[in-house]
């Protein structure tokens, strides 16, 4: 019944506008979200991540050094999940994008590192790599950072965003409850914990200097940038 499809559509719509979603009205929302999230590229993305998350756990069976399968889990998890939650509790700013794969050239080469030195030190029988306690901690602290993550993530809800905002929108509010009552930026301190937590998961002494410096360096300019952006929009609020 066309009559009906159209009314079912129209629903969506609505609720896919609805102010704990997003505050663009009717087609407007859904032709951007359309735009944003073609259905070939998210599909092909979640797929390729589900593919390799698949394979890697295949590997945690075969793998003598089960930390590298359990790195590559961590990182297509974090991806999905980046996505994912995006979607859910921040409709109005999702995008392809929000996977957050090509997140700077850094970034990937940061990764391919950390993946060649895991490789080549357990090839050339690093005792090191042996250590089940440094990999424990690793493990433990990626899981946290993680967390730590997809918590702020869900807090900020419809104030979180992968770009610092540089417009006051009406559904953009400052975060003060929850886990941001305990910490400041929760969001960067569990991508943070997170990256380097991979790293004494590998027991990568070199990758884990390297992402301190790079991470310290990122963060410190961004949580600037932040800062500033904060005062312009909610000062009265910010040192209140």
């Amino acid at each position: 019944n066309i009559n009906e499809e159209t009314s079912k559509n129209k629903n969506y719509r609505a609720n896919a506008t609805s102010p704990d979603l997003a505050i663009d009205n009717g087609d407007e929302f859904y032709k951007r979200l359309m735009e944003d999230n073609p259905l070939d590229q998210v599909s092909i993305t979640s797929a390729i991540l589900g593919c390799i998350g698949g394979i890697s756990i295949s590997f945690l069976f075969r793998c003598k050094t089960i930390s590298v399968p359990i790195y590559a889990i961590a990182l297509v998890t974090f991806h999905l999940l980046e996505y994912l939650v995006t979607a859910k509790y921040s409709a109005d700013k999702v995008s392809v994008d929000s996977f957050l794969i090509f997140n700077g050239t850094s970034y990937l080469v940061a990764h391919m590192v950390a993946f060649i030195e895991a490789i080549l030190e357990v090839y050339f029988g690093f005792a090191f790599k042996r250590t089940s306690v440094i990999t424990l901690i690793g493990f433990f602290l990626t899981l946290y950072g993680q967390y730590l993550r997809s918590i702020a993530m869900i807090t900020a809800g419809k104030s979180f965003s992968h770009r610092i905002a540089e417009n006051k929108k009406q559904n953009h509010s400052l975060v003060t409850d929850g886990i941001y009552a305990k910490f400041r930026h929760p969001s960067y301190r569990g991508f943070y914990l997170w990256a380097l937590g991979t790293q004494i998961l590998l027991c990568n002494p070199i990758s884990f200097l390297g992402f301190s410096l790079i991470l310290h360096k990122f963060f410190s300019a961004r949580i600037r940038c932040k800062y500033t952006t904060l005062f312009i929009l909610f000062s009265s609020q910010v040192f209140s």
